[in-house]
C-alpha cells in the first residue's frame, strides 16, 4: 500500500523568516533593540546582521538613541530595504542621512511623498525633493487624489496645482492653510484661469473680501461678470481708474467703473496732499489750512509753534458757577 508523504517544510532561517516579513529575533533582543542604548544598539545590530528584520527594523527606529550610522547600517542591508515600509520609514525619519533619504524619495507612493514634503522635521533639501517629485506625479494623478493633495501640499505643488483646469482642485486648494496671497495674486491674474475656478477664489470667505485680489479679478478679462460687478463698488479709487483705463476688459465693465468712480466725491484739499506729499509724524510735521491762499501747507516743528492759534483752552467757553438754592428763582409750582 502506498502510503502519501506529506513534504517535509523547510527549515525555520532568519533569512527565510525575514523574506516572509516575519521576526527572526526573540522577543527579548527585540526589546533590548527599542531601548537599549546607543552603544548597545551599535553591538546588536553588528551582531545580528542580516537576521534583523521588518519588525526589529522598526523597533530601531522608534530607538530615542539610534543615530544617523546606525540607520545608515540598516540601510545597507538589502533584504531589509526590500521592504517598502522599511524604505518610507528610513525616508521620513529625522536622523536617516541625507544621501540614503534621498535614494528612498523617488519610489515613494504620492501620499508618503506629501507627507515627506510638509514634514518641518525634515532637511529642507529633502522636503524639496519630496515636493519635486510630487510634482512630477501629477499629471498621473486622479482628481479626488488631486484634491487630497490640494488642502495640504507645500509651496511648489501649490503654484502648479493652482493652474488646475478642475474647478474643484481650485477650491480645495483655498482652503489649504498653507496657501499665501501672493500665490492667489498670479491666480487671480492669470488671463488663462478657468472662470468657474476664479469665482470660487472671488466668493470664498477668506480670499474674497481682499482687497489686492478683488482688484486683480476686477482687471482680469477671464473672470466673470457677477465676480467683477460684485468686487467694484469695494474697490479704491486708483483701482477703478485701472479698471475703467484697461482696454483689454470688457465695454461694460469699465463703464460700470467709470460710472462709480464719477459717483464718488472728490477728495479734500487736504487727502490730496496728503496723499500726494506724506507726512511722517515722527518728523515734527503738521499741517496747517492757509486762508489767503486757500490751500494747505506743511509745516515744520519750528513753523508750526510760531503759526500756532489759540490754545484751545482759551477757546473754551467759561464754566458757569452753580446757582444755590436760595438764589435759584422760584418755579410757578413752588408753594
Amino acid at each position: 500500500m502506498t502510503v502519501d508523504r506529506q513534504p517535509t517544510p523547510p527549515t525555520p532561517t532568519p533569512q527565510r523568516a525575514q523574506r516572509a516579513g516575519r521576526s527572526g529575533l526573540d522577543a527579548a533582543t527585540r526589546q533590548r533593540l527599542r531601548d537599549a542604548s546607543t552603544a548597545e544598539l551599535t553591538r546588536l545590530i553588528d551582531l545580528h546582521g542580516t537576521a534583523i528584520g521588518p519588525e526589529e527594523a522598526r523597533f530601531v527606529l522608534r530607538n530615542p538613541h539610534v543615530t544617523g550610522e546606525i540607520l545608515d547600517a540598516l540601510g545597507a542591508i538589502r533584504p531589509l530595504i526590500a521592504h517598502y515600509e522599511i524604505r518610507r520609514l528610513l525616508a521620513r525619519h529625522p536622523r536617516t542621512p541625507e544621501h540614503l533619504a534621498l535614494r528612498f524619495v523617488p519610489g515613494l507612493y504620492w501620499r508618503d511623498l506629501l507627507e515627506l514634503s510638509i514634514d518641518m522635521r525634515l532637511r529642507p533639501s529633502l522636503r524639496a525633493a519630496g515636493e519635486r517629485y510630487l510634482g512630477m506625479r501629477l499629471p498621473k494623478l486622479a482628481v479626488g487624489e488631486k484634491l487630497a493633495l490640494a488642502r495640504r501640499a507645500g509651496s511648489e505643488v501649490r503654484n502648479l496645482l493652482r493652474r488646475d483646469p478642475s474647478p474643484r482642485v481650485i477650491a480645495a486648494l483655498l482652503d489649504n492653510p498653507r496657501l499665501t496671497e501672493r500665490q492667489l495674486l498670479a491666480l487671480a491674474s492669470d488671463p488663462e484661469a478657468a472662470p468657474r475656478a476664479l469665482d470660487h477664489l472671488a466668493r470664498h470667505p477668506r480670499w474674497g473680501v481682499r482687497r489686492e485680489i478683488r482688484a486683480a479679478l476686477a482687471l482680469n478679462p477671464r473672470a466673470p461678470f457677477a465676480a467683477v460687478f460684485d468686487a467694484l463698488p469695494t474697490l479704491a479709487s486708483d483701482d477703478l481708474a485701472a479698471v475703467a483705463n484697461a482696454e483689454a476688459l470688457p465695454a461694460i465693465v469699465r463703464h460700470r467703473a467709470k460710472t462709480l468712480l464719477e459717483a464718488r466725491p472728490h477728495p479734500s484739499p487736504r487727502a490730496e496732499l496728503l496723499r500726494s506729499q506724506p507726512i511722517d509724524p515722527s518728523d515734527g510735521h503738521s499741517i496747517k489750512y492757509d486762508q489767503d491762499d486757500d490751500s494747505w501747507i506743511v509745516l515744520s516743528t519750528d513753523e508750526a509753534s510760531d503759526a500756532h492759534m489759540t490754545p484751545a483752552a482759551s477757546r473754551r467757553r467759561p464754566r458757569e458757577e452753580p446757582t444755590s438754592h436760595a438764589e435759584r428763582p422760584p418755579y410757578a409750582d413752588d408753594p
